[in-house]
């Protein structure tokens, strides 16, 4: 072999194998990831608002929130729940409100149900003179007893006569509080007539509330029987409280969101560092479904795309990239950016979500152009 050609195959032996060598170098020096996709499901992501208010980049971006008709309607035909505002700035808040009627909705039923025992037990104190008990078992149990009561009224089924009695014979004073409801105070406990929070018919249901304030405030133990009797004879509506259980969880549902969990774990020598936006892709091509609104099968025509975002120990958006240290992991819960009931793809995601339909994750890695690929699994309700 000649000198010039001994020559010529060292430099391309050194071209060749700089950077091969700088590949295997950083290979065995650089970081190693790989992402393990535990799970993907369907449900709500909710903050709290307060929490939401500290973070003006996303509020800005946050469009205004048009509660229910259906839903209004439901809870003001409730008397135990209290109204829903058309519109809420923040989803969260709306979100808030619906999982709050329905705890509300829950406990009324259970208490409801010893209505018939609390009516009997308040009918024998008044009947043995024994109004300081019959006082201190009705401010126990008032949120559902004058819950009912007001909405017979307001169905139109009692209301009372009273007429104006001195003010110096009363035996507890009538107050307001800040919202203008009526409460007659006992000492340690205050007895609430709250008119405000039904939107209909508001100004005969707080002549009403007074009326029936004036009547505790007074004593007045002929009127307070009436008033008791009349509550014994209310039937127990649990149709209400099942048509307003069927609703909330309706309006919830449509609330929710698709939700990831991973693990991705850097076995290198370094740290790395992945986007906090992920692109959860799920392989919907030639899958058919039935549309609910149509029903007419529907045949996707493509893969379906959705961006998530990683979450923070608040339920919020991160605000900042990923970094996995080297030989550590990282738990990642990421979050669809929007809630199914604003997707245009809600109808499909629920159609095939729980079947056989596999699905992944992406993610973006800052130190290599290509994307970072999870493992596929089946769209479908997993193990957490």
């Amino acid at each position: 072999m000649t000198t010039e050609l001994s020559a010529f195959y060292g430099i391309l032996g050194a071209a060749i194998g700089a950077p091969v060598g700088a590949y295997v170098g950083y290979q065995l020096s650089g970081p190693c990831l790989r992402v393990n996709f535990a799970g993907v499901r369907l449900k709500g992501v909710f903050p709290n608002p307060e929490e939401l208010l500290k973070r003006p980049e996303l509020l800005l971006t946050t469009p205004r929130v048009r509660s229910s008709q259906k839903v209004r309607d439901a809870c003001d035909e409730s008397d135990w729940v209290g109204g829903i505002r058309p519109y809420y700035n923040l989803p969260a808040q709306y979100v808030e409100e619906l999982i709050s009627r329905r705890r509300r909705n829950e406990l009324a039923r259970e208490v409801s149900a010893r209505h018939p025992e609390i009516v009997t037990e308040l009918l024998s104190y008044l009947n043995t003179g024994q109004l300081d008990k019959f006082y201190a078992l009705w401010a126990d149990e008032q949120d559902i007893l004058w819950s009912v009561l007001e909405g017979e009224h307001a169905r139109g089924r009692f209301d009372l006569d009273v007429q104006e009695m001195p003010t110096q014979n009363a035996v507890y004073s009538v107050m307001t509080d800040k919202d203008g409801d009526f409460l007659v105070p006992l000492g340690r406990q205050n007895l609430l007539f709250i008119w405000t929070r039904r939107e209909a018919q508001l100004e005969r249901t707080k002549v009403f509330a007074e009326k029936v304030a004036r009547v505790f405030a007074y004593r007045d133990i002929d009127l307070l029987r009436t008033i008791v009797q009349f509550l014994s004879r209310v039937q127990r509506r649990e149709e209400v409280f099942d048509r307003l259980e069927k609703i909330l969880g309706e309006e919830l549902d449509s609330y929710r969101q698709v939700v990831a969990r991973a693990v991705l774990a850097n076995s290198g020598r370094s740290p790395v560092t992945v986007d906090e936006k992920i692109r959860f892709v799920l392989k919907a091509r030639g899958q058919r479904f039935i549309d609910p609104r149509t029903q007419r099968q529907v045949v996707l025509e493509d893969d379906m795309k959705l961006n998530l975002h990683a979450l923070d120990e608040d339920q919020l958006p991160k605000r900042q990239p990923i970094t996995i240290p080297a030989g550590g992991a990282f738990s990642l819960e990421a979050a669809s950016s929007d809630p199914l009931v604003t997707l245009k793809e809600r109808n499909a995601i629920e159609n095939l979500y729980g079947t056989s339909t596999r699905c992944h994750l992406q993610f973006r890695r800052f130190d290599l152009p290509r994307p970072l690929l999870s493992n596929e699994i089946y769209f479908g309700p997993p193990a957490f």
